[in-house]
């Protein structure tokens, strides 16, 4: 982000305050968000293993975040070049940031805790239930972690998700411990 930046600069060195910060705005901000959601996510993310939590990946944070400031840029420059300060990307900045902020808030309250007995699962939107091993009925191993349950639903864990190995394992041996029986695998090609 530093380059545009330095052009900003170079370029607007002769325009008003006003306008050097309007072309400016648009790369700060979402770089300021972009650096305060790893850190933020890194922070809740560090002791998730030994806290036996399944977390949302900083990954995720910063792949989003990278692909908004290039966005932001892209944009940035497109006014740069033709000096118009079109409403429809100040519009299109708002809305960028908006989602931001709700998968801040959903990376927030998404978590796995499970313990010798059970697990609570906290959904995204901060709702949660508590299931014992035995409500697991079968899992499914792939590009996607899923776990079928009792009730026909489905706790689905990708890539974006840290520690699902050992929740998997958790799953595997707590169900073992109060049946006596293995957790059938379904096997799939996802």
């Amino acid at each position: 982000t530093a380059l545009p930046i330095l052009m900003l600069v170079v370029e607007y060195t002769g325009r008003s305050k006003m306008e050097t910060f309007l072309n400016i705005i648009p790369i700060i901000v979402p770089t300021i968000v972009a650096v305060g959601v790893m850190v933020f996510v890194s922070y809740r993310n560090k002791n998730a293993a030994d806290n036996h939590q399944v977390r949302i990946s900083p990954v995720l944070c910063i792949i989003f975040n990278v692909v908004l400031i290039i966005g932001v840029a892209f944009f940035n420059f497109i006014m740069l070049y033709t000096n118009e300060y079109p409403v429809f990307i100040w519009i299109l900045f708002a809305c960028m940031l908006a989602v931001d902020i709700i998968l801040l808030i959903a990376f927030y309250h998404f978590k796995i805790t499970y313990d010798e007995t059970g697990f609570y699962y906290q959904n995204s939107f901060g709702r949660r239930k508590r299931y014992e091993y035995t409500d697991v009925r079968s899992f499914s191993i792939g590009r996607i972690y899923t776990f079928y349950l009792q009730d026909g639903k489905k706790i689905k864990l990708e890539w974006g998700h840290e520690n699902k190995e050992r929740f998997l394992k958790a799953v595997t041996e707590g169900y073992y411990k109060a049946t006596g029986n293995m957790l059938q695998q379904i096997y799939t090609n996802k």
